[in-house]
């Protein structure tokens, strides 16, 4: 029998703590931001998360940090605060 979509699209995600069935990750996210994500962290240098109906990547590593802010930076598309960001001055 083969594998559903989401089974075969789960086996495919990096490691993830296992998330709630309502709202994914959302709720342990607000009730311990910080122990949230040193969690997610020790899960290795990019995990996945799921915050309501938004899947999310986790990125825990300065090299790979640098590449996608920097290196690469518009092969990726990032998330409303980061391109709002922009607009903000340098210091």
């Amino acid at each position: 029998m083969p594998k559903s979509t989401s089974a075969a699209q789960s086996a495919l995600r990096p490691p993830s703590q296992a998330p709630r069935w309502l709202g994914g990750h959302l709720r342990d996210f607000w009730r311990d931001r910080i122990g949230f994500l040193v969690k997610q962290a020790k899960l290795g240098d990019v995990t996945y998360i799921r915050m309501g109906n938004q899947p999310m990547y986790f990125i825990n590593h300065p090299d790979h940090i640098r590449d996608l802010l920097v290196v690469n930076a518009d092969k990726f598309i990032k998330g409303r605060a980061l391109q709002r960001s922009k607009a903000l001055p340098v210091l």
